[in-house]
């Protein structure tokens, strides 16, 4: 008589612990297709689920996942509406893995969508009322970027801030700011955070003056963007340590002192305009280790100030979230005159400031979509008013990641 074949008895895999799923997720990070990747670990098990949601969750930008490629508006929208749609099915479970959240030009309130102009209205005014559902949920949200595809003053905007406890380091706020008073409802949410770094306002923040924002908001900011005029008072009454700044190109009359020595109390500043600024800037008590121009040519280096801190010097093209442009003589520069440029450029620059350390030069845009940059720097002496130097050039990449302060992104 046959003895029977006894079926084999199945074991679960061991569970892991929680950290090794945790520390492989992390690792997948570094993939290009890591979204992709993520998302099939989530159909494998609970374990893989919640660590991979955790990831997929952490961050939520144009620029930081999948839709890198998408230019469609509607396709962005949708993404975007998937997205917030979770956070409110789950908002306990999701909410708290949210901590930089950037939406760019795709909401409008729901007023102003009934506009016939305006490209997929009746989709952005959805959005907006899943934004004020979900931003609730987000209750360790770090760093916020929402600029909207339409905006008006008589909109009721702060409304998507409310119910909101999140503590941000960071918020690009695109709504043009209106007349501020103590009572009003995004200025009282400014009020709540102390933990706040940096701050931008409105569609051009180069252009806001920020004489709405009171001394008792925002106590910890250490960066900003403004118009020159606002630069006294947030140096002054704040430990703001970066600027990006807006002058005039032609200025009426001579910049107020106060106005330049608040400017060389800063370490990190980006000028745009400033034609007639640094000509006036004078004293040589300049705290600044790190100058960024977005208008220059090569009399402009001829006319900087005494900088005996500034390391570092970049010369860009446009400002950073400007479309990229044509600039100066650049349809008629081919690359052996934008080298001899850069290396002039670069010369001037070392003869002028003594503890420079590198140069960051935008290329010519010649058709890419990407900027590109160049570092210059030199690999010998410095360069006496007769001698010319030797000079190194390297490409530079540059990358900017919304939440990190932007003079990051050139080493410093």
């Amino acid at each position: 008589m046959s003895m029977g074949l006894k079926a084999p008895v199945l074991t679960p895999p061991p569970q892991l612990p929680n950290e090794l799923y945790r520390n492989i997720i992390e690792y997948l990070l570094h993939f290009r297709e890591r979204n992709t990747l993520l998302l099939c670990l989530a159909l494998v098990c609970k374990a893989w689920c919640a660590e991979s949601q955790r990831l997929l969750f952490r961050t939520f930008c144009d620029d930081a996942t999948d839709m890198v490629c998408m230019d469609n508006l509607e396709s962005r929208i949708h993404m975007h509406t998937l997205f917030l749609e979770a956070i409110i099915l789950s908002p306990t479970r999701l909410g708290p893995y949210v901590q930089t959240y950037k939406q760019h030009e795709l909401i409008c309130h729901p007023v102003l969508a009934a506009g016939p102009t305006l490209p997929s209205a009746k989709a952005s005014s959805y959005l907006w009322d899943l934004t004020s559902k979900a931003l609730p949920a987000l209750v360790n949200l770090k760093h916020l970027f929402i600029v909207p595809i339409h905006d008006d003053c008589r909109t009721p905007r702060a409304s998507l801030l409310e119910g909101c406890t999140f503590q941000l380091k960071t918020l690009r706020w695109g709504f043009e700011p209106s007349h501020r008073s103590s009572t009003d409802a995004f200025v009282a949410f400014l009020r709540t955070q102390h933990n706040l770094l940096h701050l931008e306002v409105g569609s051009d923040p180069l252009g806001q003056d920020l004489s709405w924002l009171p001394d008792d908001a925002c106590p910890s900011m250490k960066s900003a963007s403004c118009q020159l005029d606002a630069v006294a008072r947030m140096v002054g009454r704040r430990n703001v340590v970066g600027l990006a700044v807006w002058s005039d190109w032609h200025l009426a009359q001579a910049t107020p002192q106060h106005h330049l020595i608040a400017l060389r109390r800063l370490k990190y500043l980006s000028l745009s305009g400033h034609g007639d600024l640094l000509s006036n800037w004078g004293a040589l008590d300049s705290h600044t280790i790190l100058l960024e121009l977005t208008s220059w040519d090569l009399r402009t280096i001829r006319r900087l100030p005494d900088l005996p801190n500034l390391r570092v010097l970049a010369l860009v093209r446009v400002p950073r979230r400007a479309v990229r442009a044509r600039f100066l003589g650049d349809w008629q520069m081919d690359s052996k005159a934008e080298n001899n440029l850069r290396t002039h450029l670069a010369t001037e620059s070392f003869r002028r400031c003594p503890n420079l350390e590198y140069v960051i030069v935008e290329e010519v845009a010649r058709g890419e979509e990407q900027r590109r940059f160049r570092k210059l720097s030199l690999t010998g002496s410095r360069p006496g008013h007769d001698t010319t130097p030797d000079i190194q050039s390297e490409e530079f990449p540059i990358h900017r990641e919304f939440g990190k302060p932007w003079w990051t992104a050139y080493g410093v």
